[in-house]
C-alpha cells in the first residue's frame, strides 16, 4: 500500500455509558489485520485522536479499569470520528443517575459486582466476590468453602442461579459450595431483598446469578490470558479464554482455567490439610439464525478437590472438648505442604444449557430456556479397616430444567419445569447422610409493570407445585428403608412502588407475602457433614416456612455524593433453622458436635444496610458501608442463631500519576470492622461468640502497554496487619484461627 494512502485521521471519544462523562486514561487500540497498529491513552476530554491510518480494516479495542470493554471491527476509508460508550458494569444497571422512570423496577433491586472487583478477585469462590455488595456476608467452612448471605438469610433461602437454573447439590447442606468457577463467568448478579418471579420460588432472601456475556462476533480471534499468585497457602492459578466469530456458524467462546493451593496459615500456624485444586472449563456459541431468532448453547465443566482441615475430626468427646479450647488445633504440623490428605472431597459438576429468544411485533419476544446438570460427589475419611481410598459418601445428582416465557415491555408470563433425581452410590459401607429421593417441582408466573396515580408500580405473582419421592432409613435395629411422599403448593405474591423519583432521589417500596417448603436435607440428613466438622439432624415433622417481608430502598444524589440507604424486615411463621444442640457425640468416624433443624412459631428478622460514596478529588474518592442486623424469635423470646454480627467498612482510591510506563494506576485502602455477635444466649453455641476485628487491606492496580496491547496487573494485600481472629460466621471457628496476611499478584493481558 502506498504511502499516501495511509493519511486517515480517526478521533475517538469515550464516555461513560451511565453518566455520559468523559474517561480519560482509557486505553485504545487500533490493530489492522496485519497485526500492527496504534494504541493510545485518552487525554483529559476522553479523546485519543490517530494520524496516518492505512485504508482497510482495523480491530478496536478500548479498556478502562472499572469498565466492560469495548470491542469492534472496522473499516476505515476516510477520516472519521465517533464515540464509544463503557459500562461500569457486565449487566448495565444504573444506581447514580436517575432519570429514566420506565427502568424496570427489578432491575432497581439488581446490583451486578464490578468488572474491575471480579476480575481482581476472580481466584476467589464467588460468595467471597460477592461481598462487595452491601449486606452480603459469608458463611464459610474454612478458607476455601463459602455460601452467600444476603440481608441475614443464607442456605435454602438464597438462590443460587447458573445460566438460569438453580444450582443442583446446594440441597445437601452448607459445606457445598457453589461449583461455580469466577474465572469462567463474566456476569455476577445479586438480587437483595424481594426476589422476581420469575426466579425459583422459596428464596425468599434474595439471589446469586452467574452467567456470561455473548461471544464476540468479530471473525478474528480475541481473547485473554490471566495468571495470578498468592502468598498465603502458595495459590498459584492460570486462565486463558479465546473468543471467535464465524460468518455462517455463530461465535464461540471457550475457557479454560486452573487453581492450585496449599496448607493455609494463621498468623501462627499452618492450617494443616487446607490445600485445594480446581478445573474448570467452557463453551459458549451463539448464532444469529435471523435479524430477530438467536441460540445460545453452553457447556460448563468444573472439578475440585478440598482437603478438609485435620484438626476438626478428632477421635473422642474428650479431645473434641480440649480441640475446642486450644490456641492450635491438633495435628498442627510447622511444614506446609500442597499435598490433600484424608479428610477430603472430591466434587463434579457439569452443566449444559440452551437459550433461545425469538422476537415478535410490538416489542415481544419469547425464551425458552432448557437446561441440565450433573454433581458427582464424593467425601474420604480415616478408616480403622485402612480402605481409605473407599468414599464414605458418594452422591450422585441430575438435574433437567425447562422454562418457557413470554415478555412485551414490562410484561412476563412464564412456565418452569425441573426434575431433580438424587442418589448415593454404593459401596461406601456407611449409611448415607441425604436419602435418595426425586422431586418435580412446576410453576407459573406473571409479573407486570404499570404507571398508576403517577407511580411506577410493579408486581409479580407466581404458584409452585412441588412433588418429593424420598427413601429415608429408619436408624433401628433391622433397618428400614421408608418411602416417603410429600406434595406442597404455595403462591407468591409481591409488589413495588416507585414513591418518589426526582433527579437526585429515589424511594421504592417493597412488599411480598410467600412461603418456602423445607428441602430434603432440613427433613432427612441424619450424619456426619464432614466439611463443617459436625453432625447434622434432620426433622421430618417440618411444616412449610411463611413469611412477609418488606423493603424500603433509597438512592440520593447530590454533587460528588451519592448514598444508597436500604432497611428490611421479614416476620417468619415457621422459622426454620439449623441451631447446635449443646451435644458432644461419639461415633465410629470421631467425634463431633451435634446440630439439628428446628422450627418456630414467629420469628423476625430486620436491618439495614448503606453505602455512601464520595468523590473527594478527580484523584480521590471515599467509600463507606454498614450493616445491622436484629434477628429474634418472637415466640420464644431468644435471639436466631448463626446471623451476621454488625459490621462496617471504609475504603479510599486513590488515581495515582504516571511513572514511566505505567499507566492507569490505582491505590486503594480498605478497613473491615466486625462487631462481636452481642445477640445470642450462652446456651445457642459449643462455645462464646468470638471477640470483634478490624482488618486492614491494601491493594494497587495498575496497567504496563505494550505495543499492540497491555497487561492489567492487581497486587492486593488482605489482613495486612496479619491480625489474629475468628470469625462467628465460620464454621471452623471452633477449632482454628482466620488466615493470616496474604499477598496475591493478578496478571492479565487482553488480545
Amino acid at each position: 500500500m502506498g504511502q499516501d494512502e495511509c493519511r486517515y485521521r480517526v478521533e475517538v471519544k469515550v464516555v461513560d455509558k451511565s453518566s455520559g462523562r468523559a474517561l480519560s486514561d482509557a486505553f485504545v487500540v487500533f490493530r489492522s489485520e496485519r497485526g500492527r497498529g496504534p494504541g493510545k491513552l485518552t487525554d483529559k476530554e476522553g479523546v485519543a485522536v490517530f494520524k496516518g491510518l492505512c485504508e482497510g480494516h482495523y480491530h478496536l479495542s478500548i479498556t478502562h479499569f472499572g469498565c466492560s470493554p469495548f470491542d469492534g471491527f472496522f473499516l476505515i476509508r476516510s477520516d472519521t470520528s465517533f464515540t464509544a460508550m463503557l459500562s461500569h458494569s457486565v449487566i448495565e444497571l444504573p444506581e447514580v443517575l436517575i432519570t429514566d422512570n420506565r427502568r424496570s423496577l427489578e432491575e432497581v433491586r439488581m446490583k451486578a459486582i464490578r468488572t474491575e472487583i471480579r476480575e481482581r478477585q476472580q481466584f476467589k469462590p464467588i460468595a467471597d466476590i460477592a461481598t462487595s455488595v452491601p449486606g452480603v456476608q459469608v458463611l464459610r467452612t474454612g478458607g476455601n468453602i463459602s455460601k452467600p448471605i444476603i440481608r441475614g438469610m443464607n442456605a435454602q433461602r438464597i438462590a443460587v442461579l447458573n445460566h438460569g437454573m438453580v444450582q443442583a447439590g446446594q440441597q445437601w447442606g452448607n459445606d457445598h459450595a457453589p461449583e461455580i468457577s469466577a474465572f469462567i463467568y463474566d456476569s455476577i448478579l445479586v438480587v437483595r431483598g424481594i426476589s422476581p418471579v420469575h426466579l425459583p420460588a422459596g428464596h425468599l432472601g434474595g439471589a446469586m446469578l452467574a452467567g456470561k456475556s455473548s461471544a464476540f462476533a468479530d471473525s478474528h480471534w480475541h481473547g485473554s490470558y490471566a495468571a495470578g499468585f498468592e502468598t498465603n497457602g502458595r495459590g498459584h492459578w492460570q486462565h486463558l479464554r479465546l473468543d471467535k466469530g464465524f460468518a455462517d456458524a455463530g461465535g464461540i467462546r471457550l475457557d479454560a482455567a486452573f487453581k492450585r493451593s496449599g496448607d493455609m496459615h494463621t498468623p501462627n500456624y499452618y492450617m494443616r490439610n487446607t490445600g485445594m485444586q480446581e478445573w474448570s472449563a467452557g463453551l459458549l456459541w451463539k448464532k444469529n439464525f435471523t435479524p430477530v431468532w438467536n441460540t445460545v448453547l453452553n457447556v460448563d465443566f468444573y472439578r475440585t478437590e478440598i482437603g478438609i482441615l485435620r484438626g476438626a475430626h478428632i477421635g473422642n468427646v474428650e479431645d473434641l472438648k480440649e480441640a475446642m479450647s486450644r490456641e492450635i488445633p491438633f495435628f498442627t504440623r510447622d511444614e506446609f505442604s500442597y499435598h490433600i490428605d484424608l479428610p477430603r472431597q472430591e466434587v463434579m459438576h457439569l452443566t449444559l444449557s440452551s437459550k433461545t429468544k425469538i422476537h415478535l411485533r410490538n416489542q415481544s419476544e419469547v425464551q425458552v430456556d432448557l437446561g441440565a446438570q450433573i454433581n458427582d460427589r464424593k467425601e474420604f475419611d480415616f478408616r480403622r479397616s485402612g480402605e481409605n481410598d473407599r468414599p464414605a459418601l458418594s452422591l450422585y445428582q441430575w438435574l433437567a430444567f425447562g422454562e418457557v416465557k413470554y415478555s412485551k415491555n414490562f410484561n412476563q408470563l412464564g412456565i418452569q419445569y425441573s426434575i431433580t433425581d438424587n442418589t448415593n452410590l454404593p459401596g461406601t459401607g456407611i449409611l448415607p447422610l441425604i436419602p435418595d429421593y426425586l422431586s418435580h417441582r412446576a410453576s407459573l408466573y406473571y409479573s407486570g409493570q404499570k404507571k398508576l396515580w403517577q407511580k411506577e408500580v410493579s408486581w409479580g405473582l407466581r404458584y409452585d407445585r412441588v412433588y418429593y419421592q424420598a427413601f429415608p432409613i429408619v436408624r433401628s435395629i433391622p433397618l428400614e428403608v421408608l418411602e416417603d411422599v410429600r406434595y406442597y403448593g404455595g403462591f407468591t405474591l409481591n409488589s413495588t412502588i416507585n414513591l418518589i423519583q426526582r433527579k437526585n432521589f429515589r424511594l421504592d417500596y417493597e412488599v411480598q407475602l410467600t412461603n418456602r417448603i423445607p428441602e430434603i436435607n432440613e427433613l432427612f440428613s441424619f450424619g456426619l457433614h464432614q466439611g463443617v466438622a459436625g453432625i447434622e439432624e434432620g426433622n421430618s415433622e417440618l411444616r412449610r416456612e411463611k413469611a412477609f417481608q418488606q423493603h424500603v430502598n433509597s438512592l440520593v444524589h447530590i454533587g460528588k455524593v451519592t448514598v444508597r440507604a436500604d432497611a428490611y424486615g421479614y416476620l417468619f411463621g415457621d422459622f426454620i433453622n439449623l441451631e447446635p444442640t449443646g451435644e458432644l457425640r461419639s461415633t465410629i468416624r470421631g467425634a463431633f458436635p451435634v446440630f439439628a433443624y428446628r422450627q418456630y412459631d414467629r420469628s423476625l428478622v430486620a436491618g439495614a444496610d448503606a453505602i455512601a460514596e464520595y468523590q473527594i478529588t478527580e484523584q480521590v474518592g471515599l467509600e463507606i458501608k454498614s450493616a445491622v442486623l436484629y434477628a429474634h424469635h418472637l415466640s420464644e423470646q431468644k435471639p436466631i442463631a448463626w446471623m451476621p454480627a454488625n459490621r462496617a467498612e471504609a475504603g479510599f482510591r486513590i488515581k495515582l500519576p504516571e511513572v514511566q510506563r505505567v499507566k492507569s494506576g490505582e491505590w486503594r485502602i480498605h478497613v473491615l470492622m466486625v462487631d462481636r455477635q452481642r445477640r445470642i444466649f450462652e446456651n445457642q453455641d459449643f462455645m462464646p461468640p468470638p471477640p470483634g476485628y478490624v482488618l486492614f487491606h491494601t491493594g494497587v492496580d495498575f496497567s504496563i502497554p505494550l505495543k499492540k496491547n497491555y497487561i492489567a496487573v492487581s497486587i492486593l494485600m488482605e489482613n495486612a496487619l496479619n491480625k489474629r481472629y475468628r470469625d462467628f460466621l465460620n464454621r471452623w471457628k471452633y477449632f482454628s484461627d482466620e488466615t493470616g496476611i496474604n499477598i496475591s499478584v493478578s496478571l492479565r493481558y487482553k488480545f
